[in-house]
């Protein structure tokens, strides 16, 4: 445990160090209905504050864009708009997909990132490609972006010679935030990428070494009226499924021997309620997960189970408040292990039928955020003797946000299976209950130069070969020629989090690196970067187990 307390010596001495002044974009609303066309001639667009003036952040994060852009925003009862003239000649397009949520670097883009709530950590992000195609993502610790996310905006793009427009419509039931009296205001930024050019921009200065859209580097977005109050925010998704086959059973000859039919049909549904403006209720009856994206395919060539990301859109809003805690190795909770279960006749994963389920999410005050879960499975039978227990699992978490951007959280998730009616050889090594609780520190300075986290978890159960526990530090620097970081985790051989993500026990992980970064005044070489970084296993009793130590120099 010593090790824990090594990193707090750090403290006292974190360096203070100069923001850039934070830009400032006035928001009017408009009187005149806007028509979404592309075309920026309403009045409302006339009148409104244009910002120019974007400065690049790649390949070097000084001096103005090479190609100019023209943002200005308004709003009235129901969207929130965004207006943007792109300077760029219709040849010099990069445009490698047409589809939704197009990864990062790979097509032509304008970012618009929103941080109501202020606190440099939770967004939204919306970007549009100068073929209409759109993309949006949840923004948690300030950068980590979940592009399963999926809500409804609209957005209309009209092409020229030299430019393209676009107009942007985002409903304000999209968005969570909160009317205060008085002066309103809000964190934002406009971040362009033109591929062909290797050039990205912003709106407020982002520092190279950083990711663009990072929550860390912001302007203001001034209301000159409040935007308009939350209203009553309810959604009903019902559904209804029904399906019929015919097989006809034949035997060596082919002749038909039987025909049996068959009927599958299903109803349920979700519902999603705004309690407050920053605070929602969601809920759900034997749901449907059929549309859900299926997970890429992926060769196991370790000895250890693989981390596939949650898809499903119940369990994305707010995710870090349940799905972040611990490392990426030790996470108390993993919402995978809902509704989805290994079949050990098989060795695959299938669906578990989920009965109903219920969170509650979002924030309390401007400080605080609270997570609660609870969802209830049914009993599964693979066979006559081997059986999936029906289940209920509970998380219960809460945040407080400390010095600016960092946070303290806490979390409780509870497992408790139903083992009553199984007999002695269905239950096999299953335990009645399975809980974990834990605390964390996750440090982000508001520069960003500064990021860490140290948690301790403990697991209980009434097995005492499944009581231990967990505990780990990570402190890192990271400047704009110079970055640091050590991190060391620490997973006793007891330790059991069967709501979790924890593949390996009886470990303890060290995490080294170091890099220098260089900016040459050369033609064709903008950066050249020299480093080592590694993990370092060993057993509990620093027997080495692992290492993977790499020393690169890349440009």
């Amino acid at each position: 445990m010593k090790i824990l307390l090594l990193p707090s010596l750090f403290f006292a001495a974190l360096p203070l160090f100069s923001q850039p002044v934070e830009r400032v974009l006035h928001i009017k609303k408009s009187e005149e209905p806007i028509e979404l066309d592309g075309s920026l001639d309403e009045p409302a667009w006339q009148n409104a504050t244009v910002v120019t003036d974007f400065q690049r952040q790649f390949p070097v994060d000084t001096g103005l864009a090479t190609a100019r852009t023209e943002l200005r925003m308004t709003f009235d009862g129901r969207n929130l708009y965004v207006g943007a003239v792109c300077f760029q000649k219709r040849e010099d397009y990069t445009i490698q997909s047409l589809k939704r949520d197009f990864a990062a670097g790979t097509s032509d883009v304008l970012n618009i990132l929103f941080n109501p709530s202020k606190d440099g950590l939770n967004g939204f992000l919306f970007g549009v490609s100068p073929m209409n195609v759109q993309r949006e993502a949840l923004i948690d610790n300030g950068s980590t972006q979940s592009f399963e996310w999926d809500n409804r905006w609209e957005s209309a793009v009209q092409n020229f010679d030299d430019r393209w427009v676009l107009e942007v419509a985002i409903p304000f039931k999209t968005l969570r935030y909160s009317v205060l009296p008085g002066e309103n205001s809000w964190k934002m930024n406009f971040v362009r990428t033109r591929i062909k050019n290797w050039e990205v921009s912003a709106w407020q200065p982002v520092p190279q070494q950083f990711p663009p859209n990072n929550l860390a580097f912001t302007g203001i977005l001034k209301w000159e009226t409040p935007p308009p109050k939350p209203g009553a925010n309810v959604a009903l998704i019902p559904y209804a499924i029904g399906g019929y086959s015919k097989d006809w059973k034949r035997d060596n000859s082919l002749e038909v021997k039987e025909k049996t039919d068959k009927w599958t049909r299903n109803v349920g549904g979700d519902a999603k309620i705004g309690i407050t403006p920053s605070l929602n209720l969601d809920l759900t009856f034997n749901p449907d997960f059929s549309q859900v994206e299926v997970d890429r395919q992926v060769a196991n060539l370790s000895r250890f189970e693989l981390f596939f990301p949650e898809r499903r859109q119940f369990f994305l809003e707010n995710r870090d408040l349940f799905a972040m805690f611990g490392f990426p190795n030790t996470r108390p909770f993993f919402s995978r292990r809902i509704g989805l279960a290994r079949n050990p006749l098989t060795g695959l994963n299938e669906t578990v039928p989920i009965i109903a389920g219920a969170r509650l999410s979002g924030k309390l005050t401007d400080d605080l955020r609270v997570g609660l879960l609870n969802m209830q499975t049914e009993r599964t039978d693979w066979d006559t003797s081997r059986t999936l227990p029906a289940a209920n699992f509970t998380v219960a978490t809460l945040q407080r946000k400390v010095f600016g951007r960092s946070a303290i959280s806490a979390i409780f998730v509870n497992k408790q299976n139903f083992l009553e009616k199984l007999n002695e050889s269905q239950r096999g090594s299953a335990q009645p209950w399975n809980r974990v609780a834990g605390l964390e520190y996750n440090l982000f300075s508001r520069d960003n130069r500064w990021e860490g986290e140290w948690y301790y978890h403990r697991s209980f159960s009434p097995d005492k070969e499944q009581r231990g526990q967990t505990f780990a530090q990570y402190l890192g620097y990271n400047d704009r020629h110079f970055g640091a970081w050590l991190g060391y985790m620490n997973v006793d051989s007891n330790y059991t989090a069967e709501s979790g993500f924890v593949p390996r026990n009886g470990i303890q992980e060290f995490y080294p690196g170091l890099r220098r970064t260089f900016y040459p005044k050369h033609k064709f070489i903008n950066t050249w970067e020299i480093g080592v970084e590694g993990t370092l296993v060993y057993s509990l009793k620093f027997k080495e187990t692992d290492r993977d130590v790499s020393v690169y120099a890349q440009t």
